[in-house]
């Protein structure tokens, strides 16, 4: 039951995750690039 929960929840919070870092990156790439760019 417990490891069954484990399953379901465990891959959502870690696409999640990715999904934020994934976007963040993009975030401070486009800051940069546009930063660089001002100057």
């Amino acid at each position: 039951m417990l490891k069954n929960l484990t399953d379901i929840f465990c891959p959502k919070i870690f696409f999640k995750i990715r999904t934020v870092y994934f976007s963040f990156k993009i975030v401070i790439f486009l800051y940069i690039f546009i930063y660089s760019y001002s100057i």
